[in-house]
């Protein structure tokens, strides 16, 4: 009776390992499909056979797979309330930028993961006992190894096959990666999300086709290069600011002053300004995608959610703003006051064509707020490259870091100075005092360069909003179900505010809207430079399609917007010699 306890148990453990790791961020029994719990148990099961293959001995097997349920279901747990989505395959890439910052995060489990990992370490000691029994002789190791890996491998292919998905109606709608976690279990979803590692070619893309096309409009482009003057060229400077956001737009925030005062008034009646709202596709996190939509003119409509292509697909030169300027004669220099490494951008930079990439190592006794380099520091760089440049016209694309999330401590160098009334929380609190400091800042860098005598264009934007810390408690306050967002509520928590100002006479446009893979557009249109072959693509589509992101598709797939999008894969994928 004994034994058959233990092996029951023995069998059992594995289940209870992948239902904890599911209800670390959601509830696995009544939100995955009753068939996907097959599937997941399978993969559980098996993998506590490759491990008593591999150690001899089964206590030990359920004593590893239980640590790293524990590890990957913390991951689920800390993505999720950092960045407000499941953890993504490709999130391994972003583990040293994460690492980078994480002091700056609240990793205090709450009291759903502290019952979790109690259980968790239930689970461990009874397999301690439940497990025991004799070494396995080798010929058994091979069967057993043979048997996990089957199971395994099986299950794998399975979920990666298309057929095997619609007949065993697994959820596989890529758009939604929760919905993905949530109805096939985390282990399955995990794995599915696998396969897009590498997007698959869009349906009915012609390599040859897309690549004639583009070459004829390459050539256009080099009969048009020469007859632009440098010295006609304004200097550009892009400011993607972190976490840069108008919380209002949920409803007034009861405070005393406006924390953005001076960004409102350009969006509301600037001088010499086009300004209004941006869509991006990150929500909380993930910087590097709104930058790469910018630079590159390319959508992550195009590319699995949550997937980084700074870091997965960047590994050879990709047209883009930046080399386009730099063929016009431009200097090009990147800048960021943190560390160089953070979303592979010391590999994507020289890619994308910059001359040179500033980091913190090449800030000099900066102002800090908080442990970052304040944007009024990450300023003064920007002026100290101006003054220093050579005849050449500048373009700097400065990504700022002063907002960067968490925003649970206090710091003696940060006045904490605007409280919001109606919702009483530190955390929402630091993050407006943040936004007043950057106001500030950005309203310094304007005022400097009204004053100089070269033309010059300052687009400014937000990489994305804060996370889920700040913007639940703020939509919380205003009535709306945060954990049941209707698509337009979701959507809102994609925009961000946005503007380009000039220091000459420009049209003044206010209350637009845009996404932020077409703003490269408008600033070609406010310096007066004609579109780079790619821009072209891209402002076609947008004539049909004025919106575009992770969570904005076409109401219907036109001409152009295929064109756009198989454009957009040939040139990360096809284009040279990849």
């Amino acid at each position: 009776m004994k034994q058959k306890l233990k092996w029951a148990l023995a069998f059992l453990l594995p289940v209870f390992n992948y239902l904890l790791v599911g209800f670390c961020t959601y509830n696995p029994i009544l939100n995955t499909y009753f068939r996907a719990h097959i599937l997941n148990i399978l993969l559980f099961e098996g993998l506590v056979l490759c491990f008593w293959a591999i150690f001899g001995r089964l206590n030990v097997a359920i004593c590893i797979e239980t640590v790293l349920s524990v590890i990957f279901g913390a991951a689920f747990f800390y993505v999720l309330r950092f960045k407000n989505t499941s953890i993504m395959p490709w999130d391994i890439f972003s583990f040293g930028t994460a690492m980078s910052v994480a002091d700056n995060y609240d990793f205090t489990p709450d009291i759903r993961l502290t019952i979790i990992l109690t259980c968790f370490v239930l689970v461990f000691v009874i397999g301690i006992f439940a497990g025991k029994g004799d070494k396995l002789k080798i010929k058994k190791k091979i069967l057993v190894g043979v048997l996990g890996l089957t199971m395994i491998t099986g299950v794998t292919g399975l979920v990666q096959n298309p057929a095997f998905v619609k007949a065993y109606k697994l959820y596989s709608v890529l758009f939604y990666p929760d919905r993905m976690t949530y109805r096939n279990g985390t282990l399955v979803g995990f794995l599915m999300e696998i396969k897009y590692m590498v997007p698959e070619k869009p349906e009915g893309y012609d390599k040859t086709l897309i690549e004639d096309n583009y070459n004829e409009l390459v050539e256009e482009s080099l009969k048009q290069i020469p007859e632009i003057s440098k010295q006609d060229l304004p200097n550009i400077i892009v400011v993607m600011n972190e976490t840069f956001a108008d919380l209002s737009m949920y409803g007034s925030l009861n405070i005393e002053e406006d924390v953005m005062p001076f960004v409102r008034s350009l969006n509301k009646n600037g001088a010499n300004t086009k300004s209004g709202t941006l869509n991006v596709s990150v929500f909380g996190g993930n910087t590097a995608n709104s930058e790469f939509e910018f630079l590159t003119g390319q959508s992550m409509n195009f590319y699995p959610e949550g997937s980084i292509p700074y870091q997965q697909y960047i590994w050879s030169e990709l047209p883009n703003l930046t080399s386009y300027l730099k063929e016009l004669g431009y200097s090009t220099t990147a800048v960021h006051p943190f560390k160089p490494g953070g979303w592979s951008r010391t590999k994507a930079y020289p890619y994308l064509g910059f001359d040179r990439f500033l980091s913190e190592g090449d800030f000099e006794d900066p102002k800090l707020i908080r442990e970052y380099i304040s944007d009024e520091s990450a300023y003064d760089k920007v002026i100290e490259l101006f003054e220093n440049k050579t005849q050449d016209p500048m373009f700097t694309f400065l990504v700022t870091m002063q907002n960067h999330g968490g925003y649970t401590e206090d710091f003696p160098n940060f006045n904490v100075d605007v409280f919001a009334a109606n919702i009483r929380n530190p955390v929402v609190n630091r993050y407006l005092s943040l936004i007043k400091y950057a106001d500030k800042a950005v309203e310094g860098l304007i005022s400097y360069f009204e004053n100089v005598d070269e033309d010059t264009i300052i687009v400014f934007f937000g990489d994305h909003q804060p996370a889920a810390s700040v913007t639940y408690p703020v939509m919380y306050s205003k009535g709306i179900d945060v954990y049941n967002l209707t698509d337009e509520e979701e959507k809102k928590c994609y925009k961000v505010p946005y503007f380009i100002w000039a220091n000459f006479d420009i049209e003044e446009e206010h209350d637009l809207e845009t996404s932020a893979n077409y703003l490269s557009l408008d600033l070609m249109d406010v310096a007066g430079i004609e579109y780079s072959p790619f821009m072209k693509v891209v402002n076609d589509a947008r004539k049909d399609v004025p919106l575009l992101s992770s969570k904005i598709r076409p109401y219907k797939e036109t001409d152009s917007y295929r064109k756009y999008r198989d454009t957009a894969y040939y040139l990360l994928f096809d284009y040279g010699d990849k």
